[in-house]
C-alpha cells in the first residue's frame, strides 16, 4: 500500500540531522501557508497571492495594559472587543488564560489593494525603522477613544499579517486522492477571522480526523494480517470522507465570515446592522458588561451560564421524570 515519506528536520538552533521516515498517514494541521496543500489542492499551486482577500492587519502587544495602558486593559475586561471607524476594525483581548499574565494581543485590519498595501501605507504614514508602525497606528486611531489610541503607542512590538481566505470548495489533484494525506485547520479552510469561525471549526476538524482513522482501524482489512493493501485504501477513503465533511462544514463560515469582514470595512458598519451584531443579543451582551463594570467583576457571565445550565438540567430532570406524557 502507499505510505507517505517525510524529511524531518531538527528545530532551528537544535542538535541533530535530518532524515526520512515514513508514515501510514500524516496529516497537515500547520497554517494557511501549509507547504502540503501544493500535494492536494488545485488552488495552492497558483501560489498564496492567489488566496489573497484584501484585507492585512498590524497585530500588536501590550505586555503590562495594567501599567501602559490600563484603559484598554479594563475596556477588555475578561472577554473581547471590537471597535469599528473610518474602514478601520480593531479587535482586542487578553491573551493568555494565566490570570497573572495580563498581555493584550490586539489587531488593527483595514482594507488592502495587495499583499504589500499595507507595508507601503505604514511607510508614507509612519516613515521607517523599529517605531514606524506605532507611529503609523497612533495615526491612524489619533481621533478614536482615548484606550485605543494609548494601545497603539504602548504596543511592546507589532506582526504585519496579510489575511488569506482558501476557496471555500477546493479541488482536490486527481494524483492525490489515494494519497494518506489530509489537511485540517487553517491548512484545510482558512478564512478571515472576522466571525472568529476558522479556530472552532478546525477543532471539530481534529474530531473528524481522529474519528476517520479510528473507522479504519475497525475495518476488516486492518483485521487481516498482512493485507497492507488493504488498510491504505481504508485509511485514505475514511480520510478523504472526513475532508469532505470539514469541507462542507466550513464553506458557509468561510463565505458568511468574508461577507461579514467586507461590512465590517464598509462605511456603513457603525450602523450595527443587527445581521452581523446579533440585534438582541447585542443589546444583551451590552447590559451585561454595563452590570459587570457596575459590580466591578468580569465574572457575571460564567455566573449566568452556570445557573442556565442549573435551570436546564432542572428543567430536562422534570421533563422526563414528572412529566412523561409531554416529553
Amino acid at each position: 500500500g502507499e505510505r507517505v515519506a517525510v524529511r524531518l528536520e531538527p528545530a532551528e538552533g537544535g542538535s541533530g540531522e535530518w532524515h526520512w521516515a515514513e508514515y501510514d498517514a500524516v496529516v497537515g494541521a500547520n497554517g494557511s501557508a501549509s507547504a502540503l496543500r501544493a500535494a492536494l489542492y488545485e488552488d495552492a499551486l497558483a501560489g498564496p497571492a492567489s488566496a489573497f482577500t484584501g484585507y492585512a492587519c498590524a497585530q500588536g502587544f501590550v505586555v503590562a495594559p495594567e501599567k501602559s495602558a490600563p484603559a484598554l486593559h479594563e475596556l477588555a475586561g475578561a472577554g473581547s472587543l471590537m471597535a469599528l471607524g473610518d474602514g478601520t476594525v480593531v479587535w482586542a483581548q487578553h491573551y493568555a488564560s494565566d490570570p497573572a499574565d495580563h498581555r493584550v494581543c490586539f489587531y488593527i485590519s483595514r482594507a488592502a489593494a495587495s499583499p504589500s498595501a499595507l507595508r507601503q501605507e505604514i511607510e508614507q504614514v509612519g516613515g521607517t525603522g523599529a517605531r514606524a508602525v506605532h507611529r503609523w497606528a497612533a495615526e491612524v486611531l489619533r481621533d478614536w477613544h482615548p484606550a485605543f489610541v494609548e494601545m497603539a503607542h504602548a504596543a511592546e512590538w507589532y506582526v504585519l499579517r496579510n489575511l488569506y481566505q482558501h476557496p471555500e470548495r477546493p479541488r482536490m489533484l486527481e494524483s492525490a486522492r489515494s494519497t494518506p494525506l489530509a489537511l485540517c485547520g487553517d491548512a484545510l479552510h482558512a478564512m478571515v477571522p472576522f466571525q472568529g469561525a476558522g479556530a472552532n471549526v478546525g477543532i471539530e476538524g481534529a474530531a473528524d480526523i481522529a474519528d476517520a482513522i479510528l473507522e479504519a482501524a475497525r475495518s476488516r482489512a486492518f483485521a487481516r494480517t498482512g493485507d497492507e493493501r488493504g488498510r491504505a485504501v481504508e485509511l485514505v477513503s475514511a480520510l478523504r470522507a472526513a475532508e469532505e465533511r470539514m469541507i462542507a462544514r466550513s464553506a458557509p463560515e468561510a463565505a458568511e465570515s468574508m461577507a461579514c469582514g467586507k461590512y465590517l470595512h464598509s462605511p456603513s458598519a457603525t450602523e450595527l446592522d443587527p445581521h452581523y451584531f446579533g440585534g438582541k443579543v447585542l443589546g444583551v451582551m451590552s447590559a451585561m458588561r454595563e452590570a459587570e463594570l457596575y459590580a466591578g467583576t468580569d465574572l457575571l457571565w460564567p455566573v449566568i451560564f452556570a445557573a442556565a445550565a442549573a435551570v436546564a438540567g432542572g428543567v430536562f430532570y422534570c421533563c422526563r421524570h414528572a412529566l412523561p406524557l409531554f416529553c
